[in-house]
């Protein structure tokens, strides 16, 4: 059993990893492609880059990737906000594999003792 908690341990946090890193290409994507064809929607949130927003423009961004369509119509743009979506979703998911898995492991660790 602990082996088995302790690879899902470390399977949750190498996705958290892989997420994080895919997280980052694809709001480089977004912001590269707002920044080239629509800038004046770049400009109103807040001239976002990938890392280092302030924190108003980090929640900005956060409601452009919730509905981008209230903002513009672009089904490349769309593509791309829903699949970094779903790599949130999945680094949610990851996380609580990992925090579940490492806890349940100290728990056996510490009742067996």
């Amino acid at each position: 059993m602990k082996e088995l908690l302790a690879f899902g341990w470390v399977l949750g946090f190498a996705t958290m990893v892989c997420t994080f890193a895919s997280s980052y290409i694809y709001s480089s994507r977004i912001t590269n492609l707002l920044k080239s064809k629509h800038p004046d929607v770049w400009v109103s949130l807040g001239r976002p880059v990938p890392f280092g927003n302030s924190i108003q423009t980090s929640l900005t961004v956060k409601n452009f990737v919730s509905s981008p369509g209230s903002y513009v119509q672009d089904s490349e743009l769309f593509k791309l906000t829903d699949t970094l979506k779903l790599i949130k979703k999945i680094h949610f998911c990851a996380f609580a594999v990992a925090i579940v898995c490492f806890a349940l492991s100290i728990v056996l660790e510490h009742s067996a003792a």
